[in-house]
């Protein structure tokens, strides 16, 4: 039992492959983890630990051996969407699809319904992008393994149906994750990750900086970002707390360490602990990270969720698609000070009371928090080809559907 302590269960739904030994649904979308026997017996190794299932949890192994995986009917795009970064993204996060099912990925109904709904829409814009009606309509599509890495917001996409969809209608288009080999994962390291040609493309939750457009200059290279989605940014706490709104400037007095205990807020004597992955993350927010906060790291964002709930003074943060239906999480309303009156605070859910994502206040900039999600290549031709290809897929009517069913807002108006 001992070599089993690191173990893990993969989710035959979203496939979320870090599920302690002891749980019986997913952590991320709360599914039965052994809906058949069929997926019972499915075993698979993974450099940080091994995978198993429940029933072989306790069962000691013989030659410590395990059962094959057909690798030949997996595709590395699906193996590895969901995989975390470094382990990071949660749910993804940040993230790696090392079981599938013929349910998930083979079941166009749903799909085909999407595009139905989809209004006619043809443009072209600069850097090779043409929006185009369905996913099978994209052209220039390339054959071959591309890797990727970055923010782990993309999770959404794949519980939506979007991966489902591209294996379908590019199956000789395959992508593999590639976490930093000695750097903990932030958006910076993906980028230089990129520059170095360790990668292909990155799905990137921050504007480019000047340093990183000099830097790709030096190597006579050229960044092309766009932006494929709109998504908020949700802080959340231990269900127990009995805060239940918090502003801008409150949570920046937090990160900043000058608040440091919920009673000053109004609740009860509990020490705050801000759960972050990296201080870059929190700073592309806008707030600034003091030493005098007491902060906790998490290495992805299924990590932080635990901490947090673990915790009962914690406060994290997350895309609001990748933890809307964490059930054991208290989601706080953010306020933002008036800019006609200072002195009066607008107040704003994440979320709306059927538990779906507050898409509106996103789109019209009435939330606090929202973010503009890219897709960043190079020119270099083997990323310029796949970095295109997903922005083209992704930005297609049929794409953005799907974005919009993940519960970010799609930048084509497409509602349902």
């Amino acid at each position: 039992m001992e070599q089993l302590k690191n173990s893990k269960i993969i989710c035959p739904n979203c496939h979320y492959d870090l599920n302690p030994p002891n749980n019986d649904k997913c952590d991320i979308c709360g599914e039965s983890l052994f809906p058949s026997q069929q997926l019972n017996q499915v075993i698979t190794n993974k450099p940080q630990g091994q995978t198993v299932t429940k029933q072989q949890l306790y069962k000691k192994p013989r030659n410590k051996q395990v059962q094959p995986v057909n690798h030949s009917k997996l595709n590395n795009w699906q193996k590895e969407l969901l995989k975390p970064q470094n382990a990071s993204g949660i749910v993804v996060g940040f993230i790696s699809l090392l079981l599938l099912t013929h349910q998930l990925f083979f079941n166009s109904n749903n799909a085909t319904a999407k595009v139905d709904k989809i209004p006619q829409v043809e443009s072209v814009n600069g850097g090779g992008i043409k929006l185009v009606r369905a996913i099978k309509d994209v052209e220039n599509v390339p054959g071959g393994i591309f890797s990727y890495s970055g923010d782990g917001y993309f999770a959404a996409l794949l519980k939506a149906g979007l991966v489902a969809e591209i294996v379908n209608a590019f199956p000789n288009f395959a992508s593999r994750y590639t976490s930093p080999s000695y750097e903990d994962p932030s958006y910076s390291v993906a980028i230089d990750m990129l520059l170095a040609g360790d990668i292909d493309f990155v799905f990137n939750a921050r504007p480019l900086s000047p340093t990183e457009y000099a830097k790709a200059k030096l190597q006579n290279i050229q960044l092309q970002e766009n932006a494929i989605a709109v998504d908020g940014i949700v802080f959340y706490t231990h269900p127990e707390l009995t805060v239940n709104k918090i502003t801008i400037k409150e949570l920046m007095s937090i990160f900043q360490g000058k608040i440091s205990n919920w009673q000053q807020l109004g609740g009860k004597d509990l020490p705050i602990t801000p759960v972050i992955l990296s201080k870059e993350n929190v700073e592309a927010l806008g707030f600034e990270v003091s030493d005098n906060a007491k902060i906790d790291y998490a290495s992805n964002h299924t990590l932080a969720v635990r901490k947090v709930i673990d915790t009962p003074g914690a406060i994290g943060y997350a895309s609001a698609s990748l933890v809307q239906n964490q059930s054991l999480l208290k989601f706080l309303t953010l306020g933002q000070s008036s800019v006609v009156n200072p002195e009066v605070v607008n107040y704003v859910d994440p979320f709306l009371s059927d538990g779906q994502t507050n898409k509106e206040a996103f789109s019209r900039g009435t939330y606090p928090l929202v973010r503009r999600l890219t897709l960043v290549n190079t020119d270099r031709p083997n990323s310029e080809a796949a970095g295109t290809a997903i922005s083209n897929i992704i930005l297609s009517g049929q794409g953005q559907a799907y974005v919009d069913d993940a519960g970010f807002v799609s930048l084509r108006g497409q509602k349902k």
